[in-house]
């Protein structure tokens, strides 16, 4: 059974590349008008996408709805989009979003939306990973370990940590200006550069650290066994690495 997703309020220029990024993901698509907003016993979406165009009649009369408003992505237009990060649920797609990264936003909502449904059923502490492993593991761009796994690992290292008194870190590695970088580059090389990124990082760490992309534009490592003095050495190590990296 495909993940279905509500459009409300949507322009054509936005809804047409969600639409084809849906079709490919294989999610069913319905449509709300800018107007009508339907009884809320008759619609039960897994996702919701609005926009920061949709009319401030249907934003008011989607805000009372709290069933939908729990599962909303939200389209922002304006240029300073990273500070409406939080105010979505499942966060938030830049309008200019090429395809594969309207791709990637989607399914990074699903899966946060697994992740919210765990922690709901009290399942994230289940030692044997059952509920874990039916869920995607892996970034499709770079290979790397998703947020997820990110999520669960450090789970795991918090508890060790505090249980056995052991230092830990976690860093976290950011790409700037992703989107303009994104949009100079092209989708192709974007994702040769992502998984360039991922092989530095790679091979900055050591056996026993773990490596994850947590976001479109961030990469997250936990460090066991790293107090602060050395997991600056780390991100020192990182850097140093960066430098060499042209885009």
């Amino acid at each position: 059974m495909s993940s279905s997703i509500l459009f409300i309020g949507l322009q054509e220029d936005e809804s047409t590349l969600l639409r084809e990024a849906c079709s490919l993901e294989d999610y069913t698509v319905e449509e709300v008008s800018n107007v009508v907003m339907p009884p809320r016993d008759q619609v039960d979406p897994d996702l919701v996408i609005l926009s920061t165009r949709t009319p401030q009649e249907t934003l008011s009369d989607f805000a009372s709805q709290d069933q939908l408003r729990s599962r909303m992505l939200l389209i922002v237009h304006e240029p300073d989009w990273e500070i409406l990060q939080d105010v979505a649920p499942f966060g938030v797609i830049a309008a200019r979003s090429s395809l594969d990264e309207i791709r990637y936003r989607l399914r990074d909502a699903f899966q946060r939306k697994g992740e919210q449904l765990i922690r709901r059923l009290g399942l994230l502490q289940q030692r044997d990973g059952s509920v874990w492993d039916m869920l995607p593991s892996t970034d499709w761009v770079t290979g790397l370990n998703n947020r997820m796994r990110f999520l669960q690992e450090l789970e795991k290292n918090i508890s060790r940590s505090k249980r056995y008194n052991r230092p830990l870190c976690c860093l976290l590695a950011r790409i700037n200006d992703y989107e303009d970088v994104r949009q100079r580059l092209g989708d192709e090389l974007m994702d040769d550069l992502l998984e360039e990124i991922a092989g530095i990082l790679e091979v900055s760490i050591r056996e026993a650290d773990f490596l994850a992309r947590i976001r479109y534009d961030l990469f997250g490592l936990i460090l066991p066994e790293t107090d602060k003095e050395n997991a600056h050495v780390v991100r020192e190590r990182v850097q140093k690495r960066f430098e060499h990296l042209h885009i």
